[in-house]
């Protein structure tokens, strides 16, 4: 019997994919609430097929989850690298990985490739499923030729209607498609301009290579950047503001650099405005405070002198750690987020600092290495500093010590 595994939001395009295409053909469906309760609950370890984004998979491969009877691996929503692939191939042999991709304007997939074995090099997003065309074409909309760099297009059955009550957002992205012909259907006429930049490869596949806008992808969710700077410009005290994604490790982390009208900026209040109005993976990671711009020659800002620039984190006092429980918790900080430990605040949150909840599994396995205690994933939650994480790492150990004396009162013969 197939199991499919339904972790997706219904506000996703993708849960109609986990959830009504298996029940259609009689296929059992294990919902969860997130992928990563498969490292706990026993009761989905029977799931057959996968679908998660890259980064998700990779934090179950370094805690060991083992899935007997997995045998497709769906990956989407970032992109995917061969490292990753031959990593699960080490671990699972007779699965297929299949690299997908396909934005919500093109409900669900677009292209695809399946893996049965180690890759050699970076995957390409494969070729266009049935029903569908991909197009690559230049800024004039022109085709291009094999090898050509450009922006992908895409048409077919899978093109959504455009954009709800945004009019304008609609005709800018939805576009007639000039080479249609008779014979691929009405949604062939018509287009969504994905802002992906693509280019053929001589066997026929497609190779990402980036966007040819703000966009970024932070833990699989597509976000604008200037979105959030539309959000900062909002506030009384911000003159000016702009917002870079740095690539940190495997992740992308946000910092937001800021010129004030007059005297300094209170980040605290800053990041309070911002929670209320975005989500929490595009509240940035860190902000820098800019007397002026650093200008290029032509006038534009220059990012890459941005980004030499020190910033602060949510925290804007810095409390050095007391304990020694306090102390390896901000070398376990150190080493997963990539950050300096003279930078890492006890009074600083894990979240606040770039830490989300694929890295939360990797901490618990660190801090059962280093202060040999077992701690739910469910206390990052509950905790909201660094030093009330080590107090309750503290209480935990005192606990357990506890009931390993109880355990040698009750069961170990004394002679006397």
């Amino acid at each position: 019997m197939q199991t499919v595994l339904a972790s997706t939001s219904l506000s996703f395009d993708l849960s109609v994919f986990e959830l009504f295409l298996p029940l259609s053909v009689g296929t059992k469906v294990r919902l969860v609430k997130n992928v990563l309760e498969v490292v706990t609950e026993q009761c989905v370890r029977d799931v057959t097929l996968l679908n998660t984004v890259p980064s998700a998979i990779s934090a179950l491969l370094d805690n060991n989850t083992y899935l007997e009877k997995i045998r497709v691996i769906n990956l989407a929503g970032e992109a995917l690298h061969s490292e990753l692939i031959n990593k699960i191939f080490e671990q699972y042999t007779a699965i297929s990985v299949c690299n997908l991709y396909g934005p919500s304007e093109d409900t669900t997939y677009s292209t695809g490739i399946r893996f049965n074995n180690a890759v050699q090099s970076t995957p390409s997003i494969g070729r266009v499923i049935s029903n569908s065309i991909a197009l690559i074409l230049n800024e004039d909309g022109q085709l291009l030729p094999y090898g050509s760099v450009g922006e992908l297009y895409l048409g077919g059955d899978g093109v959504s209607r455009g954009y709800r009550h945004q009019s304008e957002l609609t005709a800018a992205k939805f576009v007639s498609n000039p080479y249609s012909t008779v014979g691929q259907g009405v949604q062939a006429a018509r287009l969504y301009r994905t802002g992906d930049l693509v280019k053929y490869l001589p066997c026929g596949n497609l190779a990402f290579l980036g966007r040819i806008d703000d966009q970024v992808k932070i833990r699989g969710f597509r976000i604008e950047l200037g979105e959030i700077e539309f959000e900062l410009s909002q506030l009384a005290e911000i003159d000016s503001c702009l917002v870079i994604a740095k690539q940190v490790g495997e992740d992308n982390r946000l910092i937001a650099y800021l010129k004030g009208h007059d005297g300094d900026i209170n980040i605290g209040e800053v990041k309070k405005a911002l929670r209320l109005a975005l989500p929490e993976y595009m509240v940035p990671s860190f902000f820098v405070e800019v007397e002026e711009w650093p200008l290029t020659p032509n006038g534009k800002i220059d990012k890459k002198q941005l980004l030499e620039i020190e910033g602060v984190g949510f925290n804007e006092e810095y409390v050095a750690p007391q304990s020694q429980t306090e102390l390896a918790l901000v070398d376990i900080c150190s080493e997963l987020l990539e950050l300096e430990q003279s930078k890492i605040s006890i009074k600083a949150n894990f979240f606040e600092l770039g830490g989300h909840s694929l890295l939360i599994m990797k901490f618990v396995r660190k801090i059962e290495e280093v202060l040999g205690i077992t701690i739910s994933m469910n206390a990052f939650f509950d905790v909201q500093t660094l030093q009330e994480l080590a107090s309750l790492c503290e209480i935990i150990a005192v606990s357990q010590s506890i009931n390993e004396v109880d355990d040698v009162a009750e069961y170990e013969e004394f002679e006397f």
